[in-house]
């Protein structure tokens, strides 16, 4: 028999069922409380560094809730579960759990380990007499530990709440609300995550753009790539409250090893970098010397779009939905600024010629309403036959409005159409027409 007291209150229905209603996690906690008390032996309480070590098992834990469920604020709660952290900094996540829970909370609870997408949780499902009970409501805040971008993705940070800070290389939407940034710091790059019902009506990020320094909270996790075709796992930090995003005005510094403040094309690439229109190979390499790509090319006249909404995915054969260039890739073929081959292929690594770029540039100007059709007389090219018929326009319009300069030889200034186009002819290229489209 159960004594209970208050208002709770046992039907046999609650005791039967398989389902874990709310009364019988109550009841669970219930008989446990009696059977330690009965038997006079404390629960035995594993460390959670131990437990995210295991691939099976039951245990119990002890910790401080760091995201709140759904009975408590439905706007700052994630999906069925909780995360909680013990005093040395690890974390986990606690499933399923949709009670009246709130951040800073201290809890145990006992279930068993079960994985989801790699990131390991305790279960306190029926099958391993799961039980979740408050040790004390006095409020301690977990404060968030500084972690690079590096450190936030690592497998070893799962469940942990981090802080990361950066400059803002990429966003997705989805119907319009953030729901990825992409930052970038000395170390790499971080996914920072934010699920749609999370503070849905929130609008302090609806100016957020590339080039912009912020900080984030969140929660080191995984999660399906759900625009993946094979299903892939990426990591992420999970937000918990999109108002633990700030944006802030602090400069980044720009360190690659092989750009010098000597190098005609320094202040180019500084100003793409600054304003997140190009990003280096690595944390540390530029790669001003390597030969762009048509990927490429599209990626940075997206983001100097401000990357639009996608109507719809890229119809390329060899455009894989989850590759970084997907959505860049679908805008441009949808604006006609590139096409694709005979074969149905877009062929994202072939290298692209300087008078394909002036091009795909000249396209992207149209796009926007600027007038190409005036352009310079290209005779006093030695090279200026070589253009072929279906660039002329656009590299005479690249020329007139000295967004191309031709390349200095023995033989005198030559065009090269048919060369390769490196990443800092790029560079210099973008912020001569962002400079132009924005009348500075």
């Amino acid at each position: 028999w159960v004594v209970t007291s208050g208002v709770t209150f046992f039907s046999n229905y609650d005791i039967k069922d398989e389902v874990d209603y709310a009364n019988k996690f109550i009841l669970r906690n219930i008989l446990r409380e009696l059977t330690e008390k009965k038997n006079n032996e404390p629960e035995e309480v594993t460390p959670i560094a131990t437990v995210k070590k295991q691939s099976e098992g039951e245990f119990t834990v002890d910790g401080y809730i760091t995201s709140n469920a759904s009975a408590y604020d439905q706007d700052t709660a994630f999906f069925d579960c909780i995360y909680i952290q013990d005093k040395e900094g690890n974390g986990l996540n606690i499933f399923p759990v949709a009670g009246n829970y709130c951040i800073g909370m201290n809890v145990r609870c006992h279930g068993g380990v079960t994985f989801y997408c790699g990131e390991v949780e305790l279960n306190l499902g029926t099958e391993y007499n799961g039980s979740l009970r408050i040790i004390s409501d006095e409020l301690y805040e977990v404060q968030p530990a500084r972690v690079t971008c590096k450190e936030a993705m690592s497998d070893a940070t799962i469940g942990n709440l981090m802080m990361v800070g950066g400059k803002v290389v990429d966003i997705h939407k989805t119907e319009g609300v953030i729901d990825k940034i992409y930052v970038q710091d000395a170390t790499g790059i971080a996914c920072v995550f934010i699920n749609g019902y999370i503070n849905k009506d929130y609008t302090g990020l609806d100016g957020l753009k590339i080039g912009q320094i912020i900080y984030a909270t969140g929660i080191g996790s995984r999660d399906v790539d759900e625009t993946s075709d094979s299903g892939a796992v990426f990591a992420r930090l999970r937000v918990r409250n999109r108002a633990e995003i700030e944006i802030t005005d602090e400069p980044i510094e720009m360190a690659f090893s092989d750009v010098s403040n000597r190098d005609w094309f320094y202040s180019s690439v500084e100003y793409c970098f600054d304003k997140g229109l190009l990003n280096g190979l690595s944390e540390t390499t530029f790669g001003s010397q390597t030969t762009l790509n048509r990927a490429m090319v599209a990626t940075v006249l997206y983001r100097l779009a401000g990357q639009p909404e996608v109507a719809a995915a890229s119809q390329f054969s060899d455009v894989a939905s989850g590759a970084y260039y997907a959505n860049a890739v679908a805008w441009a073929a949808e604006k006609g600024i590139v096409n694709g081959y005979s074969d149905g292929t877009f062929k994202p690594d072939n290298k692209i010629t300087r008078q394909e770029m002036a091009t795909m540039l000249a396209r992207y100007a149209k796009a926007l309403g600027m007038d190409i059709s005036k352009g310079a007389d290209l005779s006093s090219y030695p090279d200026a036959s070589a253009v072929a018929a279906w660039a002329a326009e656009a590299v005479a319009w690249c020329v007139e409005e000295g967004i191309i300069n031709g390349v200095s030889s023995a033989n005198g200034t030559n065009l090269q159409p048919a060369g390769d186009a490196t990443r800092a002819q790029f560079a210099a290229i973008i912020m001569r027409f962002d400079i132009l489209n924005k009348g500075e």
